[in-house]
């Protein structure tokens, strides 16, 4: 609320109306997310003819939000008195509101001609998509992720490996592909992220996140920034033949192929790469955090290490891992259940782990972990078939306050509270003929509002996003 008051600091009160009225306004306020309200008026300014104590800047929870300034002015021309306050916005942003559930059809040619089916925030039971994207049928798609703008982003290899067995380089044909937020059917990419021999740079996306910029992050190979092979890119623009912005890699273990899997960042910025790193020929599996200050560090300590052993829980089955809003850390993982007869089941798991991107080696148990009813298979490698790389089970996203999972065995998007522990039955999945779910290897969501897309440059034209 806002009052007013005279030059010595005394209250204005009383039904008597000023000499000159008193103009209030916000100023600074990009995201149009505060109003000045008095009585039945409201609006970015407002004209105050009398004291009264019903005035009210109001907030509307945009996430957005900047602070602002009011300022209040007396009318009268040049010399009048003004004066301004600024109002700080503090605290924590509410969680973002879901949008669309997208998922990566990886369907039964190992990836080639894979699909992407959208369904509405709310969708369940044999729910059909509300559009299908069609995909390249030479090139094998890995995984998925959607910006805050609603742009669709999908890797590709352009082999099932994705890179050379004797060098351990990913191949020059991977590819990064952007897609308008609506793309159905075969529209093509407005975008496509491809090697830059200018650096050395291939890409390997077998994950994708973005940055607190917005700026898009996946694994690859470059020779800028003293790096000479395995690396996370930072790429500013995702137009064609570019250099990352910004690229790094561990001192030891390394980031080598095919190891890393998933690839995750909190809302400081610090990387969350969870994988098979390499320390010379040994193998080195786990979750490893590079602080944000470290993003052109081409030899980088591990901030934090999680490794996979019978403490953490963790497993050879998993390859995703995500940070929430408070930055508790989630991991995929499966754990062996009786089947049916002399069968073992791979359950789905998601381990839990407390927050912090620093600490050394917290070799502990998850702080709780979850099994998601309905879930499993009697695969006895809980892997995709055909699958040479590593398990794809389960993949999983959070985004707000829930998780996402998807399920490749039983062709299912299961949908659970992010604060679940235990064996829990999601609260809603989506499976079913209808909704044309065909070995689902990656889930995305997209947020209900999308920003305001930014402009990307082309080099090679003048073409800007949409």
């Amino acid at each position: 609320s806002l009052s007013a008051y005279d030059a010595s600091g005394a209250a204005i009160v009383g039904p008597s109306a000023f000499q000159s009225p008193v103009t209030l306004a916000i100023q600074g306020d990009t995201a149009a997310a505060f109003s000045l309200e008095a009585g039945s008026g409201g609006g970015e300014s407002l004209q105050i003819d009398k004291p009264t104590s019903a005035i009210a800047l109001v907030y509307d929870g945009n996430d957005a939000a900047q602070s602002v300034t009011v300022q209040a002015t007396v009318a009268g021309g040049a010399g009048a008195p003004s004066v301004s306050r600024s109002f700080t916005l503090v605290g924590k942003p509410p969680p973002p509101e879901a949008g669309p559930i997208y998922a990566l059809n990886a369907g039964t040619n190992g990836g080639k001609g894979a699909t992407v089916t959208v369904y509405g925030a709310q969708a369940q039971g044999d729910a059909a998509p509300v559009r299908t994207l069609r995909l390249s049928s030479k090139l094998y798609a890995q995984t998925i992720a959607v910006d805050a703008h609603g742009l669709l982003y999908v890797g590709f290899f352009d082999s099932a490996l994705g890179f050379n067995a004797a060098s351990g380089t990913p191949d020059a044909g991977n590819v990064v592909e952007v897609f308008a937020a609506n793309a159905a059917g075969n529209d093509a990419p407005i975008e496509t992220l491809t090697a830059d021999a200018a650096t050395g740079t291939t890409v390997f996306p077998s994950s994708i996140a973005f940055d607190p910029s917005g700026d898009v992050v996946t694994y690859g190979a470059t020779n800028s920034n003293g790096i000479d092979g395995g690396a996370v890119l930072v790429y500013a623009s995702e137009s064609g033949a570019v250099a990352p912005a910004h690229a790094w890699n561990f001192a030891t273990p390394v980031v080598g192929y095919p190891g890393p899997a998933g690839l995750a960042l909190d809302g400081a910025g610090n990387f969350y790469v969870n994988g098979k790193l390499r320390a010379g020929f040994a193998i080195q599996p786990g979750v490893y955090v590079a602080s944000a200050a470290d993003r052109d560090n081409p030899t980088a300590n591990a901030a934090r290490t999680i490794p996979w052993d019978a403490t953490t829980r963790l497993t050879f089955g998993g390859t995703a891992d995500a940070v929430d809003s408070s930055g508790a850390i989630f991991v995929s993982t499966t754990n062996e259940t009786a089947g049916s007869g002399s069968q073992t089941a791979c359950q789905a798991q998601i381990n839990v782990y407390a927050s912090g991107a620093a600490g050394g080696t917290t070799d502990v148990p998850p702080v709780r972990t979850i099994a998601i009813g309905g879930l499993s298979t009697t695969n006895p490698r809980c892997s995709t078939a055909g699958d040479p790389l590593a398990a794809l089970f389960p993949a999983f996203v959070v985004y707000g306050t829930s998780l996402y999972v998807a399920s490749d065995f039983t062709n299912t998007i299961a949908v659970l509270p992010a604060d679940a522990a235990g064996n829990v039955e999601p609260a809603r999945t989506i499976s079913g003929s209808s909704t044309h779910l065909n070995v689902p290897i990656a889930v995305a969501v997209g947020p209900a509002t999308p920003a305001a897309a930014r402009a990307f440059f082309q080099p090679t034209s003048e073409r800007k996003r949409p």
